[in-house]
This record gives C-alpha cells, sequence and structure tokens, in this order.
C-alpha cells in the first residue's frame, strides 16, 4: 500500500510565513460567524436585512467584508485573499496592512452602498444588491497588482497571458457572474489609486506606522507580525524584489512611493530638525 504524502510540514512552513494582519482577519471572520450562528438577531443586524446600512447602522461598512454566511466559505474566500496580499502585507508591513484593510473595506462598501440607495430612488423596481464577504477587497488588491506591472504576464504552464487582459477580464466576468457591482468599484478604486497616488491612496511615515504599530500591544513582537522593507513615502513608482518562501515559491515584493496622501513626514521633518539643534549646542 502507497504511503500517503505528509502534508504537516507544507501546511507548517505555509503558515509560518503568514503575516498577522492575515491571521487577525481570519481570526475576526471566524468569530463574527460564530456569534451570528447563535444569534439570529445579530445575524438579521449583518446580513439579512435589506439594505447594507439602515437605522443609522453605519458600523455595518466594516463588518460587511468580515461577515460569511458559512465556515466553508470563509476558508475558500480567506484562502484565495492571503494568496493575494501575503506579499503585499510582508512589504507594508502589517500595521498599515491592517489600516489599509479597513479603510479600504469602509470605502469600498461605502461608495457600493451610495450607488445602490441612488438606483432604488432612481428604479423603485431595482432590487439591492447585498454586499458581504471579502471577495471585493480580494479583487482590489488583484487589481492593483495587474495595474502595477500591467505588461508583465502571468504563466498558466501551457500559456500566458499580459496582466492588463486580465484586469479588463477578471472583473466584469465576475460582475456578470455575481450581477454585484462591487466588483466594478474595486476595479475603479484600483485604477484611481494607481493613476492619481502611484498605487498608494495614503503614505503614512515610519514614525507614524510606529505609533500605529503601539495599538497591538505586545502583539507587535511575534514573529509574523511584518515590519515595513521600506519606507512608504520614497520617491520611487514600483520595484520588484524576489523573495523566496515556501520552499522553491517565489513571491514578488512590491515597493511603493510616491504621490500618496503623506501622514506623517512633516513631524519627522520638525524631528529631525530639533534633533539637528540638540547636537549643534552640544557642540
Amino acid at each position: 500500500m502507497p504511503q500517503l504524502p505528509n502534508f504537516a510540514p507544507v501546511v507548517e512552513q505555509w503558515w509560518k510565513y503568514l503575516g498577522f494582519g492575515q491571521r487577525l482577519i481570519l481570526f475576526q471572520m471566524a468569530i463574527l460567524r460564530l456569534i451570528s450562528y447563535f444569534s439570529n438577531h445579530i445575524l438579521n443586524m449583518l446580513y439579512n436585512q435589506t439594505l447594507l446600512v439602515q437605522n443609522g447602522q453605519y458600523w455595518r461598512l466594516f463588518t460587511a467584508p468580515l461577515f460569511s454566511t458559512s465556515f466553508l466559505e470563509i476558508i475558500a474566500s480567506w484562502f484565495f485573499f492571503q494568496l493575494i496580499v501575503n506579499p503585499y502585507e510582508a512589504t507594508v508591513g502589517s500595521a498599515y496592512f491592517i489600516f489599509d484593510f479597513f479603510f479600504k473595506s469602509f470605502l469600498l462598501e461605502s461608495i457600493n452602498f451610495l450607488v445602490n440607495i441612488g438606483l432604488c430612488q432612481y428604479d423603485i423596481q431595482y432590487q439591492y444588491t447585498l454586499s458581504y464577504g471579502i471577495d471585493g477587497l480580494a479583487l482590489y488588491y488583484l487589481c492593483s497588482q495587474f495595474l502595477a506591472s500591467p505588461h508583465s504576464q502571468r504563466d498558466f504552464n501551457l500559456f500566458s497571458i499580459p496582466n492588463y487582459y486580465l484586469l479588463l477580464t477578471i472583473p466584469f466576468v465576475m460582475f456578470l457572474y455575481t450581477e454585484k457591482f462591487i466588483y466594478i468599484f474595486a476595479l475603479w478604486i484600483a485604477i484611481f489609486e494607481w493613476f492619481f497616488f502611484n498605487g498608494m491612496l495614503i503614505r503614512l511615515s515610519d514614525n507614524s506606522i510606529e505609533k500605529l504599530s503601539f495599538i497591538f500591544g505586545t502583539l507587535r513582537k511575534i514573529n509574523c507580525f511584518k515590519q515595513p522593507s521600506q519606507s512608504l513615502q520614497e520617491p520611487k513608482l514600483y520595484s520588484a524584489s524576489p523573495q523566496v518562501e515556501l520552499g522553491s515559491q517565489q513571491q514578488a515584493s512590491q515597493a511603493f512611493g510616491g504621490r500618496g496622501i503623506m501622514i506623517g513626514g512633516y513631524e519627522e521633518e520638525k524631528e529631525q530638525r530639533v534633533q539637528g539643534q540638540n547636537n549643534y549646542q552640544q557642540i
């Protein structure tokens, strides 16, 4: 009888290289599903209502991506999501990745909500497309990867396809299959972000990222809590540096920099000037 392959080392190695942000999102999705499983009232508040935001429940703009109807759906959607964002978190760090996740979640869900409310007012027979799950954000990060190097080709063993073909195909296929506008909005946000902000809408300084990391307390000291591989405010557009993870698997880490809304840069320059004055006084 042939011996079955041992997948435990592979799974252990894969889990080792997962960032803290991806683990936190999986934990939140599982906890939210577990709570809603035992409480129909919470389930109605998170999912069953017709409108995404009803009776002033604006917090649903943050919880919509974390909600799933089953644990199997959580595993499938999160696994696809982490395959996309794992190199991104390794580049920008776990603190900024978590901040970016919830900021883009709020932005994407807000646009989806406002457009659907407008369509409902225009056509009383229009059915509001309820948004839930992490698929919209996964498509946004995937489109962002395509826009980072649009002329590169994705190898599918038998053939290869340029990224700009995939960029134009995948969102519209998902929209036609699901009839959910959120996939089109994800494409719009990615295009807007790359064409006007060089791939990053908000750029935090190193000092701001360090302050943001203090929110997580002692958790920021564990191995899976990724640190930024470079400053997010460096004036470079895009570069790819191969890094080998999971044995022979190579992942390209994207380096961003340029025209984003910079937060914390003036504060760091002020601290450097004060430090320089102190050094001068000491001399």
